[in-house]
């Protein structure tokens, strides 16, 4: 004991040894009988939320069982959800920036009883209360199926997308595979940003600017007309409601530039030249359009897709610590990202290594990733369209959003 620098906690219900390196969960009697375990090594990313396989105890026969989060659990931050027990599966939660690994037969949760004979106790089967609803309907009907499993019609589901400025091309494709891709895309519409302002964090490591030089760049605003002061500080107000921009009292300051666009909106550019001079460049070497053109025709696909994320820079978060160096000015307030953004050096290198370990496993064979356009080829329509699910299905737990005219 006195080797391993054992310590005993009770209150906490762990035993911690070299000084904290290892820690195991203690279990009284009772919570041994009633824990719940993993059957095998299972690790659980920071920021993310996982169902893995557990063995629960045995409970007589008219004893039910909600899950609960263990201390040793909830200390390091992690929650167990709880719920009635069903089979062997449990779900947990993780939404601290670490990951967490825990070894086969780890006790994380443990089981409350819960009698079904208690007064105030009244399970119902839920299948049973859509028996009769079901019984005499007759479901042999696509569309009618459809439309009971809250999905519209094929019509529906393609007026909604053309609103949305989705562009479909069915040329290529017979009914049913029409059918798939339009029902692929509408239930893709989580993942569509209309606005800049819909464009979360996406659940990526944040960026942390490595500067070389942390001496404070203070520079002096441009100013404006009155018209374009105002265009500036509207454009603030939308970045500042969606979390992209805070205001900040840093030291540093960094001047604006308001371009106006060819569709006559306006968006401003941050001059960060004095930043990024002091800044370490990073680097990720992007397709050469060589090889591009040469997987292409190797491929000899038959059907493409091209996807175009919204504001993507604005999707990557930057560390607290970094924040303060992004900081400018407009006639009356201060700011500082908290997001990537345009103009600043590695914003181009970060947020493609952070989309090529995304899609690690499906880049350079059908998808090809070029900044924030993501480009998908292949020689059989039904593989396209199954792995086009899984590329949104990716957007989905990253929580990455695609520009809903350029999809």
């Amino acid at each position: 004991m006195e080797c391993t620098g054992a310590l005993l906690d009770y209150r906490r219900k762990r035993l911690s040894l070299y000084d904290g390196a290892v820690v195991v969960p203690l279990v009284t009697s009772i919570d041994a009988a009633r824990a719940i375990r993993t059957v095998r090594p299972t690790r659980i990313p920071g920021r993310h939320e996982a169902i893995i396989p557990v063995k629960t105890p045995r409970l007589p026969a008219n004893i039910l069982g909600i899950t609960e989060t263990l201390p040793d659990t909830a200390e390091r931050g992690l929650t167990v959800a709880s719920a009635l027990i069903d089979g062997t599966l449990c779900r947990i939660m993780n939404p601290t920036p670490r990951s967490v690994s825990w070894p086969a037969g780890y006790a994380s949760a443990y089981l409350s009883p819960l009698p079904t004979d208690d007064v105030g106790v009244n399970l119902i089967n839920v299948n049973d209360c859509f028996a009769n609803d079901c019984a005499g309907e007759n479901r042999s009907d696509d569309k009618r199926g459809s439309r009971d499993r809250g999905i519209p019609s094929h019509e529906e589901r393609l007026s909604e997308l053309h609103r949305l400025g989705v562009k479909t091309g069915l040329d290529c494709l017979n009914q049913a595979q029409a059918e798939k891709l339009s029902s692929i895309l509408y239930q893709a519409r989580d993942i569509m940003a209309t606005s800049v302002t819909q464009v979360p964090e996406a659940r990526v490591s944040r960026h942390i600017i490595p500067l070389i030089d942390t001496k404070p760049s203070i520079q002096k605003r441009f100013r404006y007309d009155p018209v374009k002061e105002q265009k500036l500080e509207n454009l603030c107000d939308e970045l500042l409601t969606a979390g992209i921009i805070k205001e900040s009292n840093s030291l540093w300051n960094s001047p604006v530039f308001l371009v106006t666009k060819p569709d006559g909106s306006s968006r401003f550019l941050v001059d960060f030249r004095t930043v990024n001079a002091k800044t370490q460049p990073l680097y990720c070497a992007l397709p050469n359009l060589d090889d591009i053109f040469h997987q292409i025709s190797e491929e000899k696909p038959t059907i493409f897709s091209v996807l175009d994320m919204r504001a993507g820079y604005y999707g990557i978060g930057l560390d607290e610590a970094s924040q303060p160096y992004t900081a400018f000015s407009t006639k009356n307030r201060h700011f500082q990202f908290t997001r990537l953004n345009m103009g600043y050096v590695n914003s181009g290198s970060f947020f493609t290594q952070s989309l090529y370990k995304i899609f690690a496993a499906e880049v350079r064979k059908h998808l090809i990733i070029y900044v924030d356009d993501c480009f998908i080829m292949h020689r059989d329509v039904d593989e396209h369209l199954n792995f086009l699910a899984k590329i949104f299905a990716k957007f989905r737990d990253y929580n990455l959003r695609l520009h809903p005219t350029t999809v």
